[in-house]
């Protein structure tokens, strides 16, 4: 299966992590919470990393969904440079949260890699260690 995408120029990009990896668009779909992400790199990337995104509410952390991209079928190490990666999320609540409730959710995007000192934030140029991408009203 073929996605032919037309995505931002690399220039517009989003945001660009200390992976490597350039996140160049973002859909929304706040009905089914599902968060489409575009990446490319623009160097070979060696190392397998896992993208976090998720919801945050007032309270703090309301839904989430970590994977390698596209549903874990597309590691990192494996992209060519130029090439665009398309990466679904559909969000899950989080443990005993039995529906979301109605305000203004902010959608954030971490990336991470597991290396032998355990777990390893790789954050944005700037040094967030996530970054904000939209907002999902309900």
């Amino acid at each position: 299966v073929y996605r032919y995408d037309v995505v931002p120029p690399e220039d517009d990009a989003i945001v660009t992590y200390q992976s490597g990896m350039i996140l160049r668009d973002v859909a929304i779909h706040p009905d089914d919470l599902q968060i489409d992400l575009w990446w490319s790199i623009d160097d070979a990337v060696e190392r397998d990393f896992t993208v976090s995104v998720f919801l945050l509410g007032p309270a703090g952390l309301v839904a989430q969904l970590d994977a390698q991209p596209f549903v874990n079928q597309r590691p990192t190490s494996g992209w060519m440079v130029g090439e665009v990666v398309y990466d679904p999320h559909v969000l899950e609540l989080v443990e005993g949260q039995g529906e979301l409730p109605p305000g203004e959710y902010s959608v954030g995007v971490k990336v991470y890699a597991f290396e032998d000192a355990g777990l390893v934030v790789y954050p944005a140029l700037d040094g967030s260690e996530f970054v904000i991408v939209g907002t999902v009203v309900r």
